[in-house]
């Protein structure tokens, strides 16, 4: 009888044990899921930013032009400028950068245009 029990408890060990490996299995595939769905995504996200780093490295993702007629539009070509400086800065353009120096001398003449016209 002993024996019997003792193979009773066995065979239920077992079954909770290959229980827990298939839901351990389960989860670890659910989890597996979820970070080839983020690897996606974040692919998406760097061939986006190659594809706008091309643009400004061949020029054509060009600031806006804003016809200064007035100070609101010397205020917004500054701000334009200002923005597209800081993010070839976010993209890792360092200040000494050709772009990031064109685009210093294009807010300082701009500045100087816009209190020059009052």
């Amino acid at each position: 009888m002993k024996k019997l029990a003792l193979i009773g408890a066995m065979a239920l060990t077992t079954v909770s044990l290959q229980s827990a490996l298939a839901e351990d299995a389960g989860t670890e595939a659910a989890r597996i899921a979820e970070l080839e769905r983020q690897v996606r995504a974040l692919s998406v996200v760097v061939n986006n930013l190659r594809a706008e780093i091309e643009l400004l490295k061949s020029g054509r993702a060009s600031v806006p032009q804003i016809p200064a007629t007035g100070p609101e539009s010397c205020e917004a070509q500054l701000i334009a400028l200002k923005e597209r400086r800081e993010k070839l800065g976010s993209l890792g353009y360092a200040p000494k950068h050709p772009d990031m120096m064109q685009l210093e001398h294009q807010v300082n003449t701009l500045k100087a245009g816009c209190a020059a016209a009052g």
